[in-house]
């Protein structure tokens, strides 16, 4: 049996785990979904209930039912950026691409998962993530999504320390470089800008450090991440100019296992859990992020997260 990868020729994690997958000589293969139509081919025929992927680089086909397990990461559509088409006919050609791709996705429904492809997507909504984590009784900063003003104004009166946030992805869009980081709310926001579209406000909490937790199966590995928090206007350590250290770190055991729960009850194997370390002591949960990047810790820390989550892929489940 096969492990099928789910991701983009430029997704450097999903080449960690193909490292770790080679050193183990598990046979595997690779579906970059940009390349559906450039060299990837499928061919499922409902009729004959056959279903295949053929690779023109590799010269080889895979039967959809080789597939015991799915490492779900970061799969982009095809661009047609080269082709001769108008607008509207690149769109059409891209939604028919989603719709194949996400067949596909329900093809392979009796593989095991990380993640389950639909639990990801609704697990990606922010507003439910933090009405799940206060319900299981992880600490929260203070939190609004409105365009009411007068709900915005009383909030950020009582919180006068407060970011903003994205609720979705933080890239303008998918072709750009250009990322909207949490932020400090600026005092002279006006009503037409509130009114414009609900935004994602928080109480901005005093900080020892920020932790991010890796949540996979039934374990979780947290790391530390200190920065140079002196320059009040820097809030997202993503954004900051100055070195950042790196550490692994044991965390209560009461945190792990809220994580752990949290993530399950997502529908999740895996999940990137953001924590902030107040300087009251206390541990507050940010966001969880079920494709969140790890392998940048793994090379920082020496924690060989890769080999745990092909341990789970390989069902070596601990």
């Amino acid at each position: 049996m096969s492990i099928l990868l789910i991701s983009n020729k430029q997704d450097l994690t999903a080449d960690v785990i193909v490292d770790e997958i080679h050193k183990r000589k598990l046979d595997f293969y690779r579906f970059n979904t940009e390349e559906l139509g450039e060299s990837v081919y499928v061919s499922l025929d409902i009729t004959n209930d056959q279903y295949f992927i053929y690779d023109k680089h590799l010269n080889k086909i895979w039967n959809l039912r080789d597939f015991s397990s799915v490492y779900y990461r970061r799969p982009v559509l095809p661009s047609y950026n080269d082709a001769n088409l108008s607008n509207e006919e690149k769109s059409f050609l891209l939604r028919e691409n989603l719709k194949t791709i996400e067949g596909l996705y329900k093809l392979l429904s009796a593989s095991f998962w990380i993640n389950p492809v639909f639990a990801t997507r609704e697990a990606e909504n922010k507003i439910w993530q933090m009405k799940l984590a206060r319900d299981i009784g992880f600490e929260i900063p203070k939190s609004l999504i409105s365009n009411y003003p007068a709900t915005f104004h009383k909030f950020t009166g009582l919180n006068r320390n407060c970011v903003v946030k994205c609720l979705g992805s933080a890239s303008l869009s998918k072709d750009s470089d250009k990322i909207v980081f949490t932020h400090k709310l600026d005092k002279d926001f006006c009503n037409e800008q509130i009114e414009f579209c609900p935004t994602y406000v928080q109480q901005n909490i005093p900080r020892l450090y920020d932790i991010r937790v890796i949540v996979i199966d039934n374990d979780a590995f947290a790391f530390s991440i200190k920065f140079n928090t002196k320059d009040g206007n820097v809030v997202d350590w993503r954004e900051s100019d100055d070195p950042i250290l790196y550490e692994y770190i044991e965390i209560p055991l009461n945190v792990k296992e809220k994580c752990i729960l949290i993530t399950h009850d997502l529908g999740l194997l895996f999940g990137a859990i953001d924590l902030i370390r107040g300087l009251d002591g206390n541990f507050y949960f940010l966001e969880i992020n079920p494709n969140g990047q790890w392998a940048w810790l793994e090379a920082e820390t020496g924690i060989k997260l890769s080999s745990k989550i092909v341990d789970v892929l390989t069902h070596e489940r601990y």
